[in-house]
C-alpha cells in the first residue's frame, strides 16, 4: 500500500535514496526515533489501590503531515497499530504525535528497530526488557523490583544533564587558554 500512496525518497549526503525495502524503512524509522522520538515508560497517577500502572511508550512528534502519515502507515504495515494525535497550539503550525503504547506493540516495534538505534539504544533495551517480562502476565500482576527500577533508569537516561553541562562549561571557561 505504501508504494501506491508514496514513493518515499530521502536525501542522504546529497543523494536521493528511495526507501524500497523493509530494512531501509526500518533504518529510516530508527533514525526518525533518534531525532524526533521518545522511548519511555509512563507511570500513571495513583490508582484506588494505591499503586501505579506502568505503560511503555514510543512516540514520534513532527509537524510534517506527509511524514506523519508515512510513519503511521509504516507502523500499521508492521502490525504495530499506532495512534496519531494532532494538535494546534495558538499561532503555531499543527503538530502530530504518532503514539505506540503497550507491552505487545512497543515490544514488537523496538525489536524491529533496535539494530538501527544508537543514542536511544539504552532506553530501547530497558523498555524492551520490561515488555518481554510483562507481555504474557495477567493484567494486575504486581510489578517486580526490576520493573520499578526500569522506570528510574529511563528517567535518568531521558533527563537532560543540566548540572553536568554547567560543570563542564565552567571547566572549559577556567581552562588556561580561554580568554574571558
Amino acid at each position: 500500500m505504501l508504494e501506491t500512496l508514496y514513493s518515499p525518497t530521502v536525501l542522504i549526503r546529497g543523494k536521493s535514496v528511495e526507501l524500497g525495502n523493509q530494512q531501509e524503512r526500518l533504518a529510516f524509522l530508527g533514525g526518525l526515533l533518534e531525532g524526533e522520538g521518545t522511548i519511555t515508560i509512563q507511570r500513571s497517577n495513583v490508582r484506588k489501590n494505591g499503586k501505579h500502572n506502568l505503560l511503555p511508550v514510543v512516540q514520534i512528534a513532527n509537524s510534517n503531515e506527509i511524514l506523519i502519515e508515512f510513519v503511521a502507515e509504516l507502523l500499521s504495515e508492521l502490525s504495530v497499530g499506532p495512534y496519531v494525535y494532532w494538535r494546534k497550539r495558538g499561532e503555531y503550525a499543527r503538530s502530530a504525535t504518532v503514539h505506540v503504547g503497550g507491552y505487545r506493540r512497543c515490544g514488537s516495534l523496538l525489536a524491529l528497530v533496535m539494530p538501527y538505534l544508537v543514542s536511544k539504544k539504552p532506553q530501547a533495551q530497558i523498555v524492551l526488557a520490561l515488555c518481554q517480562r510483562r507481555v504474557n502476565l495477567a493484567r494486575n500482576t504486581p510489578y517486580s523490583a526490576d520493573d520499578l527500577a526500569a522506570v528510574d533508569q529511563i528517567r535518568g537516561l531521558n533527563t537532560k544533564p543540566t548540572t553536568r553541562m554547567r560543570e563542564s562549561s565552567e571547566a572549559i571557561c577556567s581552562a588556561p587558554n580561554v580568554v574571558g
